[in-house]
């Protein structure tokens, strides 16, 4: 009997087949099984390929850095009762509001706004609305270098039993700062000329 493989070795090696020491050659169904393990890794590098092809890249999302808002509390120490009640809060970048507010005794609406409005004006402000019934003084100052910005305060009076309580809001824009102790020794000062001092 011949033997036939001489013919069949360059056909299965062309089918990724393999010859045994035997020179028998391997049963079909191990060559299909080589055959389907060869294209399923194949097919699954392919897959990751595309994947990683498709897949969005993630990117660090950077942290925007806001300036943090922070609110003063109230300076107790003061004996002035304005100082007591000063706060302020905001920040460099995102501007700033100061306020306070005082109980004067024994003095009448009309009397209080003509008093804060004198004293305001003498200081340098602008007044730019007053409203005795109301008791509301609106005052501006042009801000230095402010390209025409101007910094807003604001006066409330309002009568209650044995005289008025004064309120005062001062605020600056962003990019803006004041002495701190300036504003409260300022709003002091207010106070005080409502008190006929």
């Amino acid at each position: 009997m011949k033997k036939t493989i001489p013919l069949l070795l360059p056909v299965l090696l062309a089918l990724g087949g393999c010859v045994s020491s035997g020179n028998t050659t391997q049963p079909e169904a191990a060559q299909t099984k080589t055959a389907q393990t060869e294209t399923a890794q194949m097919e699954t590098e392919t897959a990751q390929t595309e994947t990683t092809q498709t897949k969005p890249v993630r990117q660090k999302k950077q942290r925007q850095k806001t300036p943090r808002q922070k609110t003063v509390q109230p300076n107790k120490d003061d004996s002035r009762e304005c100082a007591r009640n000063f706060t302020y809060d905001g920040s460099f970048m995102r501007g700033r509001t100061f306020k306070t507010n005082a109980f004067v005794k024994n003095v009448k609406q009309g009397q209080a706004i003509q008093r804060a409005a004198r004293y305001i004006a003498n200081d340098g402000w602008q007044i730019n609305n007053t409203d005795s019934n109301l008791g509301i003084i609106s005052a501006s100052q042009t801000v230095s270098y402010g390209n025409g910005k101007t910094a807003p305060l604001n006066v409330g009076v309002e009568p209650v039993q044995g005289g008025v309580k004064v309120s005062l809001s001062y605020s600056i824009s962003g990019g803006l700062t004041t002495p701190v102790d300036a504003v409260q020794n300022f709003f002091c000062s207010v106070v005080q000329t409502i008190e006929g001092k």
